[in-house]
C-alpha cells in the first residue's frame, strides 16, 4: 500500500515552513510485528515503509501545494496509452527538480514492472482547499532515484472545492463530487454538490454530471 506524510525539505534555510509530501511504498505480511515509524533508519523486514516512490514540494510559506486522498489506477488495461510518457522516458514524465538515491526494494520493483500504477490524489494550489486531481506514473526506475517535484505529470482543474473521489470497478472512470465557486469568485462555494465524471483513458472530463444533492 502506499502511505504519505509530510517531511521537512533540509535543503531549504527554513525546512520546518517549506516541507514535502513524501509518499512510500509499504508492505506488511499478515503475523508480524511491524514498525511503523518511517524515520527508522533500519531497513529490516519489520519497517513497513520500503521505498519512498516521490517527494512533492510543499512551500506553505507561499501557497499550499499539498496532496491527499490517494487512488491508484492501474493503466495496463488500457490498449496504446499515449497519455504519459513511456518507460524509457520516466524522467519527462516526472518532471523532477532533484533527485535522491536509495536501495530499490525488489518486491516492490517488481511489482511495478508487471503494472502501470498511476497515483492519483487531490491537490490544492493557490489557496488551502482542494480543487485539483494530480495524476503521477509510479515507474520502477524512482526506487533507486527519487524525483522531487512541484508539478504533477496531468492536473485537472475541477473549478471548485473537491469532497471526494472515487473510481468505478472497472477502473475506466473517475467520480469526483464538487462544490462549484460561485459568480463571487473563490474560495466562495455553491451549497450544490454536483459529481463530475473523468474518463480516466484518456484524462478527459466528460459532458456527464450528476446534480440533486447538497452539502
Amino acid at each position: 500500500w502506499l502511505s504519505a506524510e509530510l517531511t521537512k525539505d533540509l535543503t531549504q534555510p527554513q525546512p520546518q515552513l517549506e516541507q514535502d509530501t513524501t509518499v512510500y511504498m509499504c508492505r506488511a505480511h499478515p503475523g508480524q510485528e511491524h514498525s511503523h515509524d518511517s524515520d527508522d533508519s533500519d531497513d529490516s523486514d519489520d519497517n513497513v515503509y520500503k521505498n519512498i516512490v516521490f517527494k512533492n514540494r510543499r512551500h506553505i510559506m507561499y501557497n499550499r501545494k499539498y496532496l491527499r486522498r490517494f487512488l491508484v489506477s492501474n493503466r495496463k488495461h488500457f490498449k496504446e496509452d499515449t497519455i504519459f510518457a513511456t518507460d524509457g522516458d520516466f524522467e519527462a514524465d516526472s518532471q523532477p527538480i532533484a533527485f535522491e538515491n536509495q536501495e530499490a526494494d525488489e518486491e516492490w520493483k517488481t511489482v511495478l514492472q508487471d503494472n502501470k500504477f498511476c497515483l492519483i490524489f487531490l491537490r490544492s494550489g493557490q489557496i488551502s482547499v482542494p480543487h485539483q486531481i494530480g495524476f503521477k506514473m509510479l515507474h520502477p526506475e524512482h526506487l533507486s532515484s527519487v524525483p522531487a517535484i512541484e508539478t504533477p505529470a496531468k492536473l485537472i482543474e475541477m473549478h471548485g472545492y473537491i469532497l471526494g473521489m472515487t473510481q468505478d470497478k472497472e477502473g475506466r472512470f473517475l467520480y469526483v463530487n464538487v462544490r462549484k465557486w460561485t459568480e463571487s469568485g473563490r474560495p466562495a462555494i455553491a451549497i450544490d454538490i454536483e459529481t463530475r465524471v473523468i474518463d480516466l483513458k484518456d484524462l478527459s472530463l466528460t459532458d456527464q454530471v450528476y446534480k440533486g444533492h447538497k452539502g
